[in-house]
């Protein structure tokens, strides 16, 4: 069972490492790359501390709800690239 959710937290760490690469390379977006960085933090990351954390310690009940905050903040860096959203009108920030 810890050897699927580490499966998992890796394999959604590096489908949203190549999507920072992309959505930083177009210059119309300037938010996905952060909430896809954010996501693989609190998503993956909450989940390879959870697997390296024993039964029982007082950090994962820190770590379990950050899982399904990176989960919406992988959506809304899926939503912020596929709207092109730009953040402030007129910035033209990378």
């Amino acid at each position: 069972e810890l050897l699927e959710s580490w499966k998992t937290a890796a394999m959604y760490q590096m489908l949203h490492a190549m999507m920072i690469g992309v959505s930083a390379s177009l210059r119309r977006n300037s938010k996905a790359p952060k909430l896809f960085s954010l996501g693989c933090l609190f998503f993956s990351g909450s989940i390879y501390g959870l697997c390296l954390l024993p039964k029982g310690h007082g950090m994962r009940k820190l770590l379990g709800p950050a899982t399904p905050l990176g989960g919406l903040l992988f959506i809304a860096g899926w939503l912020a690239m596929a709207l092109g959203d730009n953040g402030p009108e007129g910035s033209d920030q990378k």
